[in-house]
């Protein structure tokens, strides 16, 4: 998804829990992860070209970073690993046909009731996320976005995303990368200790 949206629905998941810089070092551990040397070659940080158990392993690598991080007393890394596995968990919902899929079983639900975590759509034998070639760069150059679409294959990202608002079912994949955002926090912060949750979020309640 665009920045703007990964910020968005970081800020308002974590928000109630974060002091405001602590929540910005999230934001750019999140950003981070569209730095222009993790777009292309790396499709688990994005869950891009069907990588879908690399990307399990690795959001399952950097919740384990966070609690490391924090045991050792170090926030701004965990901080960062935070930032770096909502992102990628954000981006499941934009670049796979997740949201396609549960559309087919719920045709009339409206966004509000996507369920980001339903099994048998996780594990479904249907379930694609598209590839990233390697002409896709040209894309992120918003003059040639629409030419780069018309020359890259159907199966590839730029077909497939629901980056933003133009995309079909933006508001679905919104909601459900949303409602995973959610579900990622409060996984993790339920595994801390109230030392290790106030060191995290630089706040105590």
């Amino acid at each position: 998804m665009e920045l703007h949206y990964h910020r968005l629905m970081t800020e308002e998941a974590l928000g109630a829990f974060f002091s405001a810089p602590a929540l910005q070092e999230v934001v750019a551990g999140n950003f981070s992860q569209d730095s222009l040397w993790n777009l292309v070659g790396k499709d688990h940080l994005h869950y891009d070209g069907s990588a879908f158990a690399a990307g399990d392993a690795y959001l399952a690598e950097e919740r384990e970073k966070v609690f490391a991080s924090l045991k050792a007393a170090s926030p701004a890394p965990a901080r960062a690993a935070l930032g770096r596995l909502l992102h990628t968990a954000q981006d499941f919902y934009a670049h796979s046909n997740y949201v396609t899929l549960w559309r087919e079983q719920f045709p009339s639900a409206p966004p509000t009731q996507i369920e980001p975590l339903l099994p048998a759509l996780l594990h479904s034998p249907r379930l694609v996320s598209g590839r990233v070639y390697w002409g896709e760069v040209f894309a992120f150059i918003p003059a040639l976005k629409p030419l780069t679409r018309r020359l890259l294959p159907r199966d590839s990202h730029a077909w497939m995303n629901k980056d933003d608002p133009t995309r079909p079912d933006f508001d679905y994949a919104l909601a459900a990368a949303s409602a995973r955002t959610r579900a990622e926090w409060e996984q993790i912060r339920l595994r801390l200790s109230e030392t290790e949750r106030n060191l995290l979020t630089d706040a105590e309640f």
